[in-house]
């Protein structure tokens, strides 16, 4: 599914950089991101309010034409 959008995105709309943010303790999100070549940019601190809570995620990023290089190279 991220692979298809990744390459609408690439083919429909004029971006190069696709952001997303996750929740610290969502192992198996970060790791699905970076199988599709997301990097780990780091921590955004209370970046997420619920209630009086807030709450650190993780700030991934791709790059498109980084992506379609390394999609090419497998």
């Amino acid at each position: 599914m991220i692979k298809l959008f990744l390459e609408d995105v690439a083919n429909n709309w004029e971006l190069e950089r696709l952001t997303a943010y996750v929740d610290m303790d969502n192992y198996a999100s970060a790791r699905l991101l970076e199988k599709y070549n997301f990097v780990n940019e780091g921590i955004l601190r209370s970046w997420v309010r619920e209630g009086d809570e807030f709450y650190d995620v993780y700030s991934y990023r791709v790059l498109l034409s980084e992506w379609f290089a390394n999609r090419s190279s497998d």
